[in-house]
């Protein structure tokens, strides 16, 4: 009788984990970029940030120094660097706003730098010019991603510099100091 109502009991065991384990869907696979790959981590320096990019400050924030702020992605996924080998780019390079990492300054604008998206897509800044507040914006992708990155400036929303059509687009002089970054693959929402 004991046996029987052992093999009963693991009879029902079997039935009920049947009958309650859920159907399980693998999600939809992710762009590589979503992966492990290495990033520079960036931390919020907000005071700094806004002496250079605030209007509520004190000074204003200098017209012709420039700010950048992404309109799609964020710094969180870049790897960060800098001609100077010696620079750390969280310390030496990028002025954060705050935690979310979407807007940012340079402690230097005649300090060149680069961002790269899991090796897949850059974007160069250099060539900043003191008396006018110009600079100059490269951007370059690899052949077989469809990570895509434009830039506009604060005139207006249409794109100073796209990727879209050009692996390699001509650099372009933005002369505002706010410009906007739009970095995502194409056709996935975010």
């Amino acid at each position: 009788m004991y046996i029987q109502l052992l093999s009963v009991a693991s009879l029902m065991t079997g039935v009920r984990a049947a009958v309650s384990a859920p159907h399980v869907v693998a999600p939809p696979s992710r762009p590589a970029r979503r992966s492990c790959a290495p990033h520079t981590k960036l931390l919020p320096r907000n005071a700094e940030y806004r002496t250079h990019c605030d209007g509520d400050t004190p000074t204003g924030g200098d017209p012709k120094w420039p700010c950048f702020t992404f309109w799609s992605d964020y710094l969180g996924d870049v790897v960060a660097s800098t001609d100077d080998p010696k620079a750390d780019p969280d310390k030496d390079i990028f002025l954060v706003k705050n935690g979310f990492l979407e807007d940012f300054t340079i402690r230097d604008p005649t300090k060149p730098f680069s961002l790269t998206w899991d090796g897949q897509a850059t974007l160069s800044y250099k060539g900043y010019k003191k008396e006018s507040g110009c600079y100059t914006i490269q951007l370059s992708r690899q052949r077989d991603t469809n990570l895509r990155i434009w830039v506009s400036d604060e005139d207006n929303k249409e794109r100073k510099v796209d990727t879209l059509h050009h692996e390699n687009p001509d650099p372009v002089e933005i002369c505002t100091k706010w410009a906007h970054f739009h970095v995502k693959y194409d056709g996935l929402e975010w």
